[in-house]
């Protein structure tokens, strides 16, 4: 939130529906809006606000409604149907379009598509929600401006909808998303902690890479600040591109070939979310001398850009990793830089008459006063406008260096370049800039991948020439919840309404692309999320502050366990599954910063730790369900239908992947006592995957995969 007049603001585009909020002040104090009575539990033994925005959701007690199939009565006030959005329509591919209505759950046994000039089409039921069902239709795109509506009907009862509606254009203008992102196996790097392949490049003081991560080395208590508040966020460990070149072979063999690294232009700190400049790597990534090689540059004309030592050494690992089969992209940080950039510098120095007066939200020039990123005064953001920043030059500036990065040599071929780019915070930039900046990457490079940090659904993100994909938190939340807490267990016909609503929100060729993640560099490790259940997603999480009883010392091996069972969801469900480094040698730790371990590595043993030490077993898993989903089309290109999610006897969650030669069918044990003998039916199955290799029977907190050809 920003502070305007005394008062903490944000707009938050929300749909129709029921929202849960809080404020938290100073990341630490939560509160319900006192302003709002309507308040429900929260789940953790306080409140959330709540928001309830349409007609219908204004009636508190719509989720227990008496609606039945075949009672002959329809609520004409719940059907629900807007196709400005892309969860109401949407494009199939190959010409085709998605049509979606909703209704009160349980309420109609039929619904029919009827358009002028076509006999009335029967729609299916896609997913049941509450208080709303979805059906829908995949059709032929039918021209513009055609006139249609929805008939419902129960028992004898048949009701047209009394709104008629008008075919939107279906834009093929557009690009799809690159089909490669379909097969990509995601990982995820923070430069600065995976491999330290060039100590001469180390910045200083440099830490100390075997040392335990949780305690304060000689250095770091000079300044008489605690390890907790200062010195644990500003640790440098000199990971680098030689040794990020050094380990592409172990990437290799784990499987994966899409790399995401987390910042990695100049800056002071370990993270590179403060950027001193966008031009250039940072040099104690690459070496050279950043200061020396940049001083006859002018920011604004990127005629006079020099490549640096950093650069070059930057351009050679990626095309040593594109050459071995990897894709690269990087985090772009648009909203906000550092305070070493020299454009602010220069605002810092001569005020108002800088020409780079009107890139920063000033709010005082006298006394000098700024906006800093979520308060903190070393992030100044740039200053926005409607259509994005209000500043044209900013924009400029950020398109010349997206140009620079993906095309190096400005020859009109970008296969020297990155691949794409995962944006930091991307809904603190009007939407009108990413439109602009969307086309320009993909003119730049068809085939590149766009990538946002979106926390929520994504509706308006995602398609329609915006992002390709976003992280995506929601798949995150309901498997980790799923496969970690067993008392109380969240009901498995609860994860598949989450599950089956999110693949509805998107095309299914975004869906196809999505980032599926389990962690990040954001929240807690995912085995550490297993050792500490009950807590709601990246809630709770953090140490030094919000739960001084969050256990962050090694997990125990049921939490490795759980942690598998997420994995083994992750490999084989719809959309691109996302690793943070270390997940796989069974690193561990609380948020930020303790999720950002260095990476252990088996040649730099003995740790100084007993604890630090590569989790064998765990690697190997993670090497076998890789090669599981690498190996089988169906887990990479086919559609998704769940088979079974009902709690009754058991906690099993069964699906279906389809590809056009063949079918794979999953079935996961979230329970941790209870064994399932369930079976896919029909003939022609063969297990290939299991983590009981002498049994077809599903133990406590595994799973199982059968293949059979079509």
């Amino acid at each position: 939130m920003q502070r305007q007049n005394g008062e903490w603001v944000v707009e938050v585009p929300l749909q129709e529906g029921v929202h849960h909020y809080k404020f938290v002040v100073n990341g630490e104090q939560w509160l319900t809006d006192t302003k709002n009575a309507d308040a429900l539990p929260d789940g953790h033994g306080g409140s959330n606000s709540v928001l309830r925005l349409g007609e219908l959701w204004q009636k508190q007690d719509l989720s227990k409604s008496e609606s039945l199939r075949g009672d002959g009565q329809i609520m004409a006030a719940a059907i629900r149907h807007d196709v400005s959005s892309t969860f109401f329509f949407q494009s199939a591919g190959d010409g085709r379009v998605v049509l979606r209505v909703q209704c009160l759950a349980n309420d109609v046994e039929r619904v029919d598509l009827t358009m002028q000039g076509f006999d009335d089409i029967p729609m299916s039921r896609a997913h049941y929600g509450d208080p709303l069902e979805t059906w829908e239709v995949t059709f032929p795109a039918t021209d513009e401006g055609t006139p249609y509506t929805f008939v419902f009907q129960d028992s004898e009862l048949r009701a047209t909808d009394y709104q008629l509606y008008s075919m939107p254009k279906l834009d093929t203008t557009y690009p799809s998303p690159p089909s490669w992102a379909r097969h990509a196996i995601w990982y995820q790097i923070m430069p600065d902690r995976f491999r330290n392949g060039e100590p001469s490049w180390d910045p200083t003081p440099v830490n100390t890479w075997k040392a335990p991560y949780e305690k304060a080395e000689s250095f770091e208590s000079k300044d008489g600040k605690s390890y907790w508040k200062y010195s644990v966020f500003n640790r440098r460990y000199g990971g680098d591109l030689v040794g990020l070149e050094d380990k592409l072979p172990y990437l290799k063999e784990l499987g994966v070939n899409a790399l995401y690294l987390t910042p990695v232009f100049q800056s002071i700190s370990h993270h590179r979310y403060n950027a001193t400049d966008y031009i250039h790597i940072d040099d104690v990534l690459g070496g050279g001398d950043y200061a020396a090689e940049v001083a006859g540059e002018d920011l604004l004309d990127p005629s006079t850009w020099v490549w640096t030592t950093a650069d070059k050494r930057f351009l050679k690992f990626v095309r040593k990793a594109k050459a071995m089969g990897f894709r690269v992209i990087l985090d772009g940080v648009w909203n906000h830089v550092g305070e070493k950039h020299p454009a602010f510098i220069d605002v810092q120095k001569k005020g108002e008459s800088s020409k780079y007066a009107d890139w920063f939200d000033v709010r005082s020039w006298k006394p000098f006063q700024y906006e800093g990123w979520a308060g903190f005064g070393e992030l100044p953001v740039f200053k926005k406008s409607s259509n994005g920043f209000a500043s044209a030059s900013v924009k400029q500036h950020i398109f010349d260096v997206t140009q620079r990065w993906m095309d190096p040599d400005a020859d009109g071929d970008p296969s020297d370049g990155i691949d794409g780019w995962r944006l930091d915070v991307p809904n603190e930039v009007p939407m009108p800039f990413w439109d602009d900046w969307c086309a320009h990457v993909k003119t730049i490079n068809p085939d590149a991948y766009i990538s946002g940090e979106i926390w929520h659904r994504a509706d308006d993100w995602v398609g329609g020439g915006r992002f390709d994909a976003v992280m995506n938190y929601p798949f995150a939340s309901a498997v980790v919840e799923w496969c970690g807490v067993e008392k109380p267990a969240m009901p498995t016909a609860d994860l598949a309404k989450r599950l089956s609503e999110l693949q509805l929100v998107y095309s299914a060729q975004n869906t196809a692309v999505m980032m599926n993640l389990l962690d990040s560099h954001d929240t807690d490790r995912l085995v550490s999320m297993m050792e500490n259940p009950g807590r709601n997603y990246d809630q709770q999480n953090r140490v030094q502050d919000t739960n001084p009883n969050y256990y962050d010392g090694r997990p125990s091996p049921s939490s490795y366990q759980r942690a598998r069972l997420a994995v083994l969801f992750q490999m084989t469900w719809l959309g691109a599954p996302m690793i943070w480094y270390g997940d796989e040698v069974g690193l561990w730790g609380a948020d930020d910063p303790m999720c950002r371990r260095p990476m252990l590595w088996n040649d730099l043993g003995p740790y100084a730790s007993k604890d630090y030490y590569i989790h064998e077993e765990h690697l190997e898993f993670y090497k076998e369900v890789i090669a599981l989903r690498n190996s089988h089309p169906a887990l990479q290109d086919g559609s998704l239908k769940i088979l079974h999610s009902d709690d009754t006897h058991e906690r099993l969650f069964a699906f279906l992947r389809s590809a056009e030669t063949q079918e794979v069918v999953v079935a996961l044990n979230a329970s941790n006592s209870k064994e399932s003998n369930w079976q896919p039916k029909g003939d022609g199955w063969r297990v290939v995957f299991s983590q009981e290799k002498d049994r077809c029977l599903l133990p406590p907190l595994t799973g199982c995969v059968w293949v059979r050809s079509r």
